[in-house]
């Protein structure tokens, strides 16, 4: 179907102060990496932090990305997570 439009999206992490995106990627639909039991939202953040974890950095997310065991993940890692209601 040439007509269909493409669809992607780009998951990014940036810092909340001066706007600059320090990781990021483009998703276009079934990840190969991501394990069938962890949540496409843990999966995301997992990923775009990896390089930041164990430096003791918070990680915010809104409500499509946390769950309770990302919460925890990140926890074992020494980073902290907070969520924020939007």
């Amino acid at each position: 179907m040439p007509n269909k439009p493409i669809k992607f999206k780009f998951w990014l992490a940036s810092d909340v102060r001066s706007k600059y995106v320090f990781n990021g990627y483009l998703y276009l639909g079934k990840e190969e990496q991501q394990p069938s039991s962890m949540l496409l939202s843990k999966h995301v953040v997992l990923k775009l932090v990896e390089p930041y974890t164990s430096c003791g950095k918070n990680i915010t997310t809104d409500n499509f990305f946390t769950n309770m065991s990302l919460v925890t993940k990140l926890g074992q890692k020494t980073t902290q997570a907070e969520a924020i209601r939007s």
